[in-house]
């Protein structure tokens, strides 16, 4: 996950929440002691309320022992401080709050990209038109400047689509490999059409990568091209009803 403490080098903390928490509170001294460290490594990764490490991982993150380590997870599942799942000694560690804040940042962030799109396009169009219709009154006969006017506005590549929404996910910039990269875009377009790929990169970032996290890696086109089918599997498992991936999911 890329590092975010140079950007973010404090984070809001309220003393009465943390002392009035209940389920906290009845945790050991040691487990707190944990937990806050555990927070600590969150905001410093990239600030989405979610860590997933080996117990080994978490012991030298926390600067514990694997025993300690083991006992503060139980008591933080226990008492329903943190959301903790366990997969073959892979422990996933979620602070709710954080969760919620890192989802509203996220989708504030798409309604204002959607809203400046929008304001773009509409602006792209308005000077096009206007435009036209001054060149065909001034040099054309009025018959043919009567005519509707083709107005074509000019689309981000696929590329650009994968870039944009990994930099509103992770808040870097996608260092492509523009061969690579485009070629596997132009391939997946070529099978599927353009728009099902754009709404497969959206469900990519929204969905797939997100409740993943693909083990702490950040994603690229390559791991787009290979998990596609995958994607539209699980979609469908889950009966996703998302307007932007609702017609490439039933593809």
């Amino acid at each position: 996950m890329p590092k975010t403490g140079g950007k973010y080098p404090w984070a809001k903390f309220y003393p009465s929440d943390w002392m009035n928490d209940t389920q906290l509170s009845i945790c050991s001294p040691q487990t707190r002691g944990i937990w806050i460290d555990i927070i600590c490594a969150m905001h410093e990764s990239d600030r989405c309320g979610e860590l997933g490490c080996t117990y080994k991982q978490l012991s030298r993150l926390c600067r514990c022992s694997i025993e300690e380590i083991k006992s503060a997870i139980s008591e933080l599942s226990e008492s329903k401080t943190a959301d903790v799942t366990i997969d073959n000694g892979y422990v996933t560690l979620i602070n709710r709050r954080m969760k919620r804040e890192y989802t509203g940042r996220v989708s504030s962030r798409h309604r204002q990209r959607n809203h400046r799109s929008k304001k773009k396009s509409n602006a792209d169009v308005t000077v096009q038109k206007s435009y036209i219709r001054e060149q065909r009154s001034e040099d054309c006969p009025t018959d043919i400047a009567t005519q509707s006017p083709k107005v074509s506005v000019n689309k981000e590549t696929l590329l650009q689509v994968f870039s944009k929404e990994f930099e509103i996910l992770y808040e870097v910039e996608y260092h492509a490999s523009f061969g690579k990269d485009g070629k596997l875009l132009k391939d997946l377009a070529s099978q599927y059409g353009r728009q099902k790929v754009v709404e497969g990169i959206r469900y990519f970032f929204k969905e797939f990568v997100n409740n993943n996290k693909f083990a702490g890696k950040k994603p690229d086109v390559g791991m787009l091209s290979l998990m596609w089918n995958g994607m539209i599997a699980v979609s469908r498992k889950a009966n996703t009803n998302l307007s932007i991936t609702k017609e490439w999911v039933n593809e």
